[in-house]
């Protein structure tokens, strides 16, 4: 017999419930092993709190410039594409 899924017959509210807890359980899952890489590099590999803190703030100013590259990106292909919208080819 062929799950509600592959039927059609979808109870949403249950499936909402389920996909829920299976983000949230994925969320947690992440933190708790970036939780446990910095800890194993803090104490095993004798890795200084401060040197930690300053590769997670660079990284953090990368993924924002990143960000903002692609934000712009973006910007500035809608704005071409309004400029152009209507002109025969």
């Amino acid at each position: 017999m062929r799950d509600a899924c592959y039927t059609g017959e979808r109870d949403e509210g249950r499936l909402s419930v389920l996909a829920r807890r299976r983000y949230l359980r994925t969320i947690f899952l992440g933190i708790a092993a970036m939780g446990t890489l910095v800890w194993a590099a803090v104490d095993q590999f004798d890795i200084p709190v401060e040197e930690m803190l300053d590769l997670f703030l660079t990284s953090a100013a990368v993924m924002g410039l990143v960000i903002v590259a692609a934000g712009l990106s973006v910007a500035l292909w809608v704005g071409l594409r309004q400029l152009f919208k209507g002109r025969p080819d």
